[in-house]
């Protein structure tokens, strides 16, 4: 398992109604669905690719099991080698229900090996990654094309605009009662410069 998928494993396990048939959760999808979306989030992965690669683990660990309980059955004596996966998923064990044992099954055991050799769902599962690295990348440059306007149209803009961008932060910062008294007081000072202005404006126009 890599990192991803142990912390995907952990943050399924958290869920019991995604992996235990016992619960009458288990068969409700509004559930499932809420559960799912909780555990895409909280890995910052998007929920298609975390249901698909869950169900891979899944069916890995039930294959896992199913070819240790068939080793035990034909060596009962021997040596038995516990993988990875299924000492990682030891949790799951009680939830998973083996299937009954026919007489071909040590070729599907022998086949089964074969299969997991290779990456099942892998190509998809990076194509998931590439295509959600992409989509971030594209976002973090949005973002900082965005900042790089707001700065340059910052720069172009009269100095007494850029103040009162300033003082309107400032207020939107405020609680409605501050808010309130600040425009007051505001209003209050505006109209006393107003005034002294025009007396400035009439002191020079008698000289």
């Amino acid at each position: 398992m890599d990192s991803f998928e142990e912390r995907l494993a952990e943050a399924v396990r958290k869920y019991e109604n995604l992996y235990d048939t016992s619960l009458k959760s288990y068969k409700d999808p509004l559930v499932a669905n809420k559960s799912w979306k909780e555990v895409a989030r909280s890995l910052d992965m998007e929920e298609t690719v975390c249901r698909k690669r869950w169900r891979y683990l899944r069916d890995k660990f039930a294959k896992a099991k199913r070819r240790l309980n068939e080793k035990k059955r034909l060596n009962p004596g021997g040596k038995k080698s516990v993988p990875a996966l299924f000492a990682s998923l030891q949790w799951l064990d009680k939830h998973i229900k083996p299937r009954e044992t026919t007489t071909n099954s040590v070729a599907v055991s022998q086949k089964e090996e074969e299969m997991d050799s290779e990456p099942e769902e892998g190509f998809e599962f990076e194509a998931a990654l590439a295509a959600l690295d992409k989509r971030r990348a594209e976002q973090d440059a949005a973002m900082e094309a965005g900042r790089q306007r707001m700065v340059a149209m910052l720069q172009m803009m009269d100095p007494v605009d850029r103040y009162l961008l300033h003082v309107g932060d400032f207020m939107r910062s405020l609680p409605p009662k501050l808010l309130s008294d600040f425009k007051w007081k505001l209003q209050n000072v505006m109209h006393e410069t107003e005034h002294r202005a025009a007396q400035f404006g009439n002191s020079d126009a008698e000289l």
